[in-house]
């Protein structure tokens, strides 16, 4: 339990830094830094004075100069787009104003080249030109919402107003001379080259035009330019179709041929059934075939039997049609039930009473008496023989008709070629036109522009005589505020990283990664608590008036100690009964602060033992009124039994065991095993044992105990050398892995209240042994 609290405590720190919690911080660090800020204000107030009074002046002279297209078109575009010229030629306008050929040029018509304060800035290595171009500033764009105007902005600073306003007079006349006669020079060049393109282009279109009249006098009459059907690719379609619907003819007669000769081959010759031969007659066939057996057989002429021919195969086919019928019912009620069941045996009967039938009514194909008979194989010849004629003609129509498809597709692409070469010389000659347009366009611009510029460059803002740029007040002032900043933030800085003083509990907590259990203000720096202990020295009590808890156990600071009774009762769980208590220094208060916690536990009802452990410079006697001859060295030296050791108090369940006779080397004492084993015994005696231990950076005393007890309690105070002895202080009990439960802040209300451990003094056996 006291780990997950002492782990609470120690990313307490972390915590607030994380949530970015430091506004008290910064507080309390600008009140303690008053006297750091206030030499910064100086600092700062000086330098600025020095830059006022010390620098010289400088005056700037500025103009703008907008700049638009010199074209009606453009300048509407540009009202549309929001642009006039482009930001690549502002760019190249700007290092065109600040080139060392302008400037050169200008000073040297203007004869500035001599002024005296121009020539006594210069050096060996520094020309007038250099000078007036390093404080030379061109920039684009106005101030404000108009931020993106097409406008250049010329200023120059130097240390007379008048010459600032003449030399940016002598850039900006330079800089339009220089313009109009390169524009000039540009315009006639421009108009010898687009005079040769017209004439090129005109030429041209001369060809193309006789190109094209005489390509449409050889093209054929049937080729269209106006987007009308190919009438040669309309014919292809429509052979395509008809080819597609004959292939399927094909199929179909191949397909009936090869199904009449499977079906012929099944039969066994003349023995074979007639009427099932006639049968594979398709109704399409059977009228023809009627009139080439009729034919054959020299008896076209009789009409009889040219009518009652359709009605014969149509009756033989429906027969044969109700014989596989019923064969195939035969065959299914065998499978389902069997050769003896009845409805077999009466699908056997009818089968065999058709067929009786059908044998009975084959004399019937006969012809009529003196005429020549015709048999059923002369028939199903005919019909076979009908078939292949059928295929015959399919395939020599097939065959023409890919003759007719393959001349159509070749008149329907050269058709297309044709009409493709039309549209592409009307195209040619179309863009040959529009650009002949526009170059005769373009030379009638550049014509009525011979005598002006192609940019518009107008002075929006002429310069005049420089103004004052620096020293200015507010810069001046700005100055001084920004070296004020940086050099209080320095030695704030400075001066933080080099504090050692311990300001908080927040800061304790850190350090020792413990809670803090309470903050014990001054007793002698409080009135009520001074009151309080002149009352209690009047009393007939031997314990000492600064004994709060045992006289004014309703004060205030009992309460204090009441709190941290109930975060150790809280925390002293089980066999966590052994506390002792330490500080950094003498004179932290922490034998004080010892006998009041001891006091407050025992009025709990619990029985406490409270052990003066400071065998160098006890006190513990002195608080309780009590002789110090013997006590803890003589038990640890073996000279005597316990009940002679352990000293009733008159609080109640309160027991002491004094030092007794200082020894000469106690550290040596608290190493022995009797010490251990002594403090085993007192555990199971007394509910809680409370040691008073020497403070823990002069000697080794606390850091022997501390391993051997439950819990450490470190008091110390808050002031001035306090964070490295606390950090030395928290190593020595981490390096013994001592379990501190935490840290009491003596003297809260007096900052500055530390002690070096250097001071700590041992006293002599003679001044221990006395009241």
């Amino acid at each position: 339990m006291n780990e997950s609290r002492n782990e609470k405590s120690s990313t307490k720190a972390e915590n607030r830094a994380e949530s970015g919690d430091f506004s008290i911080d910064l507080l309390s660090i600008l009140s303690r830094r008053v006297g750091l800020i206030v030499l910064g204000g100086l600092i700062g107030c000086a330098v600025g004075a020095c830059y006022f009074i010390f620098l010289p002046p400088s005056y700037e002279s500025k103009a703008q100069i907008l700049l638009m297209n010199n074209d009606s078109g453009a300048i509407a575009s540009s009202m549309q787009n929001g642009e006039s010229i482009s930001e690549d030629l502002l760019a190249t306008h700007m290092s065109l104003m600040q080139s060392k050929r302008i400037v050169g040029e200008a000073l040297k018509t203007a004869e500035l080249e001599e002024v005296p304060s121009i020539i006594e800035k210069l050096s060996e290595d520094k020309t007038a030109t250099d000078y007036v171009i390093d404080n030379l500033y061109v920039t684009r764009g106005g101030s404000g919402s108009s931020r993106g105007a097409r406008v250049l902005s010329l200023a120059f600073r130097h240390s007379e107003p008048e010459v600032c306003q003449q030399v940016v007079s002598a850039i900006i006349g330079q800089y339009r001379k220089f313009v109009e006669s390169k524009f000039k020079d540009v315009n006639q060049e421009a108009v010898r080259l687009i005079n040769t393109a017209r004439l090129d282009l005109e030429n041209e279109i001369g060809e193309l035009s006789v190109k094209y009249r005489d390509f449409k006098s050889n093209a054929p009459i049937m080729s269209s330019t106006s987007g009308g059907p190919n009438i040669f690719a309309q014919r292809y379609e429509e052979l395509s179709a008809e080819l597609s619907q004959l292939q399927l003819n094909v199929d179909e007669s191949r397909g009936r041929l090869e199904l009449v000769r499977e079906n012929l081959a099944t039969f066994d010759g003349a023995n074979g059934r007639q009427l099932e031969k006639l049968a594979l007659i398709d109704a399409k066939n059977a009228e023809r075939l009627g009139i080439i057996v009729t034919v054959e057989s020299g008896e076209a002429q009789t009409a009889q039997f040219q009518a009652l021919q359709p009605q014969r195969m149509g009756a033989a086919t429906a027969q044969y049609s109700s014989l596989l019928a019923l064969k195939a019912q035969l065959k299914q009620a065998t499978e389902e039930y069997g050769a003896n069941h009845p409805q077999v045996k009466t699908f056997e009967t009818q089968l065999k009473e058709m067929e009786e039938f059908f044998t009975s009514r084959e004399s019937n194909l006969g012809v009529e008496p003196g005429q020549k008979p015709i048999t059923p194989d002369d028939v199903m010849a005919a019909y076979v023989s009908l078939l292949d004629n059928d295929v015959l003609a399919l395939e020599k129509r097939k065959k023409d008709l890919l003759n007719q498809i393959s001349e159509a597709e070749l008149a329907a692409k050269a058709l297309v070629s044709v009409e493709l070469e039309d549209e592409a010389l009307v195209r040619e000659l179309d863009r040959h036109e529009v650009l002949y347009n526009s170059v005769v366009e373009r030379l009638r611009d550049i014509n009525m522009q011979q005598d002006s510029s192609a940019l518009i460059q107008e002075e929006i803002a002429a310069p005049e005589i420089g103004e004052k740029v620096s020293p200015k007040g507010s810069i001046t002032a700005a100055i001084a505020m920004l070296t004020s900043l940086l050099t209080a933030g320095a030695t704030i800085l400075v001066a933080e990283l080099r504090d050692e003083k311990i300001r908080s509990a927040d800061d304790l907590e850190s350090i020792y990664q413990a809670r803090v259990l309470g903050q014990i203000p001054d007793f002698d720096a409080n009135v009520d608590s001074r009151r309080q202990m002149r009352k209690s020295a009047r009393s007939k009590s031997s314990f000492s008036p600064q004994l709060f808890t045992y006289h004014e156990p309703q004060s205030r600071i009992s309460e204090v100690f009441r709190g941290m009774r109930t975060q150790l009762l809280f925390d002293l769980s089980g066999t966590n009964r052994l506390i002792a208590v330490t500080s950094p220094n003498q004179g932290d208060g922490k034998s004080t602060v010892t006998a009041n916690l001891a006091i407050s536990l025992a009025k709990t009802s619990k029985t406490v033992l409270l052990i003066d452990g400071d065998m160098r410079r006890p006190s513990v006697h002195k608080l309780f009124g009590k002789t110090n001859k013997f006590g803890l060295a003589e038990l640890l030296q073996g000279k005597g039994g316990l009940a002679d050791a352990l000293i009733e108090t008159e609080c109640a369940n309160l027991t002491l065991l004094l030092t007794g006779t200082l020894p000469s080397d106690p550290a040596e004492l608290l190493s022995l095993k009797r010490f251990s084993d002594l403090l085993d015994a007192m555990r199971q005696k007394f509910d809680y044992v409370i040691i008073d231990c020497p403070p823990l950076l002069p000697v080794a005393d606390p850091a022997i105990v501390a391993p051997l007890v439950d819990r450490v309690i470190v008091v110390t105070s808050i002031g001035s050398k306090g964070l490295p002895e606390a950090e030395q202080c928290h190593r020595i009990l981490d390096s013994v892995n001592a379990q501190v439960a935490g840290v009491v802040i003596n003297r809260s209300g007096l900052p500055g209240a530390g002690y070096r451990y250097s001071e700590y003094e041992y006293m002599s056996t003679e001044s221990a042994a006395s009241v």
